[in-house]
């Protein structure tokens, strides 16, 4: 059963990266949970 990506809201943005790192030091890889990357929200877009 896939994750259906939330829509992006207005201001949104991600970025995608093939692992992550756990406050604990745990790194998981994207690849042993069947995706590519994970998406990670970082905040809406400021306007400079």
């Amino acid at each position: 059963m896939a994750d259906t990506p939330k829509p992006l809201s207005e201001g949104q943005q991600y970025i995608f990266r093939p692992f992550i790192t756990l406050p604990n030091g745990t790194v998981l890889w994207a690849r042993n949970y069947g995706k590519r990357a994970f998406r990670i929200p970082v905040g809406p877009v400021s306007e400079r």
